[in-house]
């Protein structure tokens, strides 16, 4: 599309909008805009920063034209509901361009599809920010158990097994893997217990005047809590490796 190849975007995206096009040439190209922005570390952005202003939130932050992309990330998926095509797009362009992954988008993977995530790192080759990104996801989990947020909470958040697994497999045969394996089989061996939390949050409210389950009730909570612990004791035991 020659708008996107001139930098129009916002013309661009209301004509993708007009007539139901794909839009991530659009993201990718802003993608690849953004990177060159930073790499020229210069104070002032070239035009077509400050010429599409339809879906900016303006300012004159430094990280502006990422901000832009961002925008344009979140029309985007309102309009895409389902498995984030358009978050993809974006990652698979700073993945292809060796760039660093903004915090933000790493946050918004974090919270809802970080199995994707991981497998974009693996089909990269990208082993040493996977296994960080595979802690740091466990650190996140340890973190609110820490703070007393509710077990549904928690364990209702997608556990990437596939990703995890998968991980161990392509760095099997690398020494230099070895340690960072070591933590990830046993994040791997706890996270692959599936904890049917909504079950047992009903049955042990079902049964807790029932004082002939009362030995049946507390030996679930013990052994909840050792799967809980678990994840905590991988957190801290991967706390060297993050420090790398």
């Amino acid at each position: 599309m020659k708008l996107i190849q001139r930098k129009e975007f916002d013309n661009a995206w209301s004509l993708i909008g007009a007539f139901e096009l794909e839009p991530y040439k659009l993201l990718e190209a802003i993608t690849v805009e953004c990177i060159k922005i930073d790499k020229a570390k210069k104070d002032v952005f070239p035009a077509w920063v400050y010429s599409n202003t339809r879906y900016s939130n303006g300012g004159t932050s430094k990280d502006r034209h990422w901000q832009l992309l961002q925008n344009f990330l979140r029309i985007a998926e309102e309009d895409t509901p389902g498995p984030s095509l358009p978050k993809k797009t974006i990652y698979y362009a700073l993945l292809t361009h060796m760039w660093e992954i903004p915090e933000w988008l790493e946050s918004s993977y974090m919270d809802d599809n970080i199995d994707e995530m991981l497998m974009c790192l693996l089909e990269f080759g990208d082993f040493d920010p996977a296994f960080k990104l595979s802690h740091k996801f466990m650190d996140k989990m340890a973190s609110m158990l820490r703070s007393g947020s509710q077990l549904l909470e928690v364990t209702s958040i997608l556990l990437p097994v596939n990703a995890f697994d998968h991980l161990l497999y392509l760095t099997s045969e690398e020494e230099e893997y070895s340690e960072a394996r070591e933590n990830g089989s046993q994040l791997l061996e706890v996270t692959s217990i599936l904890l049917p939390v909504n079950a047992f949050d009903h049955l042990l409210y079902l049964t807790s005047e029932e004082e002939e389950y009362s030995e049946a009730r507390e030996k679930l909570k013990t052994r909840f809590n050792e799967v809980l612990n678990g994840i905590v004791r991988v957190e801290k035991s991967s706390e060297r490796f993050l420090s790398r």
